[in-house]
């Protein structure tokens, strides 16, 4: 059996990868970067202000 002309373990892969990728993106955009939290290691300097020497 098929679905969209692929086997199901091929198609249950997909749709795996596509929702972890959902969970990834929308992390990373909610903590990272609407709460403004820095990546493990990471300091909070902007670009902007590492050119200015802040």
């Amino acid at each position: 059996m098929t679905v969209l002309g692929l086997p199901i373990e091929t198609f249950a892969m997909v749709i795996a990868t596509v929702l972890a990728g959902s969970l990834g993106m929308g992390h990373y955009l909610i903590v990272h970067k609407l709460m403004d939290k820095p990546f493990p290691g990471g300091d909070r300097t902007k670009p902007e202000e590492q050119a200015a020497g802040k």
